[in-house]
């Protein structure tokens, strides 16, 4: 309850029309308002936190601690209200009791349902924290260790859970052939998680079964639609890596290019391969792509988490300064090379809050 009858102090009033501001979010803070008709709208951002109508208070905190607005408040009809500041505040308190005790009644009901709303965020926070730490068990406990190949990986997520993932499948079978995958769910946060597990279920499955990286991509496109009420697509590269000859099949599902660094030519090549991402279409054809890693060879795979990193500009790291971080730290190891990207990433950024989940993954075929 956050409104009473207030018009027994009905006194000089101002009109605010549709849409326009009360106060913004940072002003100073030095009056509370009654809503005498019609209604406001709070928001924090374009969050709309609260709705109130005739008879509500609002802005009573900045009586007490004189702090700046937390909130915004917008006229969502055309309204009538009566501002009070302290002064004002004191005399009506003092002249008409009822007045303050329905002004701290108000308060404390406000302050209640604050503090039951900050209860079930914190069980949320705990929540998530635990879905963090699951979904951190899906992706492998460590990058491979294998003679003559080194494997770097970095998986940073945009909110406490995130869509993107990536594996190193080998098949009992085929104890030479490596799956390296590396996917993108569209969207972020609990949804994406959700079908991030249920995607790399299904991938894990199908590279288990010795089927070639297009294959993999399309029958899981199939199980993607086959499911018509998820909402969300998934972008995803598989690359089939033999580990004694150097050899690779790639398949594209919508995913950004990956880059491979020649080391005998001393150029980075991006290995162009269009394709459509999964869910989008019943029947997809995902082509492949042949190359081989010679020894000094990189093969760098990325989420466009790295490439559409954002500074307080709005410009993107983009993939020219990506590709210059990698021509500039070619001689280095997988290790090496992807905690460079990340650095140069961070430090383009310069504390901007990433927008999109990141991950990384780095292949060097050793020098013999």
């Amino acid at each position: 309850m956050n409104h009473f009858d207030f018009t027994f102090i009905y006194e000089h009033h101002r009109t605010f029309i549709a849409g326009q501001s009360i106060f913004e979010a940072g002003d100073p803070g030095d009056a509370m308002y009654i809503l005498l008709e019609g209604q406001i709208h709070i928001k924090i951002d374009d969050l709309i936190i609260d709705e109130l109508e005739d008879g509500a208070i609002f802005g009573e905190m900045a009586l007490v601690d004189a702090q700046t607005r937390s909130a915004s408040a917008i006229a969502f009809t055309d309204c009538k209200l009566m501002k009070i500041d302290e002064e004002r505040f004191g005399e009506l308190a003092s002249q008409i009791p009822q007045f303050g005790i329905a002004v701290m009644r108000i308060m404390s009901e406000r302050t209640r349902r604050l503090i039951i709303e900050e209860t079930a965020r914190q069980r949320m926070v705990q929540e998530l924290a635990i879905g963090q730490d699951i979904q951190r068990g899906l992706l492998p406990e460590k990058t491979p260790e294998v003679e003559g190949w080194e494997f770097a990986a970095v998986y940073l997520t945009a909110t406490q859970v995130g869509g993107d993932f990536y594996d190193f499948i080998v098949n009992p079978d085929h104890p030479n052939n490596m799956q390296v995958v590396v996917a993108d769910v569209t969207g972020k946060g609990v949804p994406a998680a959700i079908f991030m597990a249920s995607m790399r279920s299904t991938v894990r499955t199908l590279a288990h079964q010795s089927n070639t990286p297009a294959d993999i991509l399309r029958q899981s496109n199939r199980a993607v639609m086959e499911d018509i009420r998820t909402p969300l697509f998934l972008s995803c590269l598989i690359a089939n890596l033999n580990l004694k000859t150097g050899d690779m099949t790639l398949s594209n599902a919508g995913h950004d290019w990956p880059l491979w660094v020649r080391a005998a030519e001393n150029v980075v090549e991006t290995v162009e391969m269009p394709g459509f991402v999964l869910g989008m279409f019943k029947e997809i054809s995902p082509e492949q792509h042949q190359l081989q890693m010679q020894p000094g060879d990189f093969m760098v795979i990325f989420t466009d988490g790295v490439t559409e990193a954002r500074n307080s500009a709005g410009q993107f790291f983009d993939d020219d300064r990506l590709l210059a971080t990698i021509q500039a730290n070619q001689n280095g190891s997988a290790d090496e090379l992807a905690a460079k990207i990340v650095e140069d990433i961070d430090q383009f950024a310069h504390g901007q809050p990433r927008s999109d989940d990141l991950t990384l993954v780095v292949i060097k075929r050793q020098l013999k």
